[in-house]
């Protein structure tokens, strides 16, 4: 996301599957599509092409936008010690691939109101195992 923030030429929607799985499409109702790193569970490989191939035909709606992409079966939290995202962040029950990605906020929008379900992945928040352990 970096890479691309102070670019007025170019954009990039960032999908983010969770557990990737060899079975058919399960479609659209069954998938739970959320912003902020709060959920993980299985997602068919089929689904996520489907997803991204939406994502990339919605054009300008996804644009500087990052989501997490779950099957709703076995849908977990990451942590217990994360709120549970209200409505605006999850995104699920639709009836096409394209309607899962209504509504999505930017990146900008998801640091402004939400900061605490964004996580950068440099790793600077994560403490050394020898303080762990």
């Amino acid at each position: 996301r970096d890479l691309y923030a102070n670019q007025d030429k170019c954009s990039y929607t960032v999908v983010r599957p969770g557990g990737l799985s060899d079975a058919s499409a399960e479609g659209p109702e069954l998938i739970h599509v959320s912003q902020g790193d709060v959920y993980s569970a299985e997602i068919t490989r089929q689904d996520v092409a489907e997803v991204t191939v939406a994502a990339l035909l919605k054009g300008k709606a996804t644009d500087f936008t990052t989501f997490e992409l779950n099957m709703k079966k076995g849908l977990n939290k990451v942590s217990k010690d994360l709120d549970t995202p209200g409505p605006e962040l999850v995104h699920d029950g639709a009836r096409s691939y394209d309607a899962l990605l209504d509504g999505l906020l930017t990146d900008e929008q998801m640091k402004s109101s939400y900061p605490q379900y964004m996580n950068d992945f440099r790793g600077d928040k994560i403490k050394p195992i020898s303080e762990v352990v």
